[in-house]
């Protein structure tokens, strides 16, 4: 080659033709492959899966490359799933025991509340007893004139003459 041929600007075609050298495929060719990859792609099948055991078909595949498989992935998802329940109760109990000790300890702190107060009567200091009094029984109260207003509080059905007027 001379200097002037590799000054020249060449199109990429031509640069791909010479580097196949020879093994140039017709376009009709190349046309009828991209259709048939083109219906393979249309074909194309998509699932998914979600659980804590494998799709049927993953599943005896597996048995099929490892006999025994099966029983391990299924004897695995029983003890994951035994252990899950087994955490989930334990911590409905420990919710339900904070709710227990935080009643317990409201009702001491107003019982407290209340004596402190009845003695601060008794000893004449009757402002200091009333205060305390009304601290102690203060919460209580509250406690049964608000319920009806407090998210989540329980509510009783509905009985079945409330509308009936008798």
């Amino acid at each position: 080659m001379s200097d002037a041929d590799s000054e020249e600007p060449s199109s990429p075609n031509t640069n791909e033709a010479e580097s196949v050298e020879g093994d140039v495929v017709p376009l009709e060719e190349v046309r009828e492959v991209a259709r048939a990859e083109a219906q393979e792609f249309l074909q194309f099948r998509a699932s998914f899966h979600a659980g804590p055991l494998p799709d049927h078909e993953s599943f005896a595949s597996y048995e099929r490359t490892h006999a025994g498989t099966a029983e391990r992935i299924v004897t695995m998802t029983e003890k994951e799933q035994s252990e899950r329940h087994h955490l989930q109760r334990v911590g409905l109990y420990a919710a339900i025991g904070v709710r227990y000790l935080g009643m317990i300890f409201a009702v001491v702190i107003c019982l407290v509340a209340l004596f402190v107060g009845a003695s601060l009567i008794r000893d004449d200091k009757g402002v200091e007893g009333l205060v305390f009094l009304l601290a102690g029984l203060g919460p209580i109260v509250a406690a049964f004139l608000f319920r009806r207003n407090m998210p989540g509080a329980p509510r009783l059905p509905a009985s079945p003459n409330a509308n009936n007027g008798s």
